[in-house]
């Protein structure tokens, strides 16, 4: 189901790998670091349990949050069933070092062709993305889940002076957009939106 979702949205196995995108089966990630070395406590600590001691992770493609090194820090995971309750994505709660609004999905990856093109392409989600990624996209970064912060501006005008929000055309992504502009301009970042067709969002516009 991970693999054939990935391959409808478009994505190449060089970008899955590049990307590190993976899939959590349903059980096997404790006993797995346990045989590694790691215990149940660190585990948690890191986000990998919830409070009953289960894994966090289940049944769900997992986009790896990496670090400006690339070194992984966190995870956001999707679910792969429909007949389930469970909320569309997942992400790893906050943890020694895991700070969502210090930290951009993808940056590790674009932040030399943000550099390269000064500027930077800003979307809402992991998808987003990395079909921006394989459409040869490759100055974007994405948020976390949450709003951009002050954090981020200070973090993007090490590689960039300009910004464009490209969010979904609906009203939740308009509102997006302007709570994005009045947290990044005072940063002295150049904040510019993109408007896209309504009902489009990034990664629909980018492949039609």
């Amino acid at each position: 189901d991970a693999k054939q979702y990935l391959e409808s949205r478009g994505l190449s196995a060089e970008t899955i790998e590049t990307l590190g995108i993976g899939y959590a089966p349903p059980q096997g990630l404790l006993s797995h670091l346990k045989q590694k070395g790691f215990s149940a406590d660190l585990a948690s600590r890191a986000g990998l349990l919830n409070e009953r001691g289960q894994e966090k992770f289940r049944e769900r493609i997992m986009f790896p949050i990496r670090d400006l090194y690339g070194k992984p820090v966190g995870f956001g995971g999707r679910i792969t069933r429909k007949d389930t309750k469970a909320p569309k994505y997942l992400n790893s709660p906050a943890s020694p070092v895991f700070e969502k609004r210090r930290l951009l999905y993808g940056l590790d990856v674009s932040r030399d062709f943000i550099r390269k093109t000064g500027y930077a392409i800003l979307v809402e989600g992991y998808m987003d993305y990395a079909v921006l990624f394989e459409q040869g996209v490759v100055n974007a970064a994405a948020a976390l889940g949450t709003a951009f912060t002050e954090q981020h501006a200070v973090l993007l005008k090490r590689f960039a002076q300009k910004v464009y929000l490209c969010f979904d055309a609906d009203e939740a992504g308009m509102k997006a957009a302007m709570r994005s502009f009045q947290i990044l301009a005072p940063g002295g970042l150049y904040v510019y939106g993109v408007p896209l067709p309504p009902g489009e969002d990034p990664d629909s516009f980018i492949r039609s």
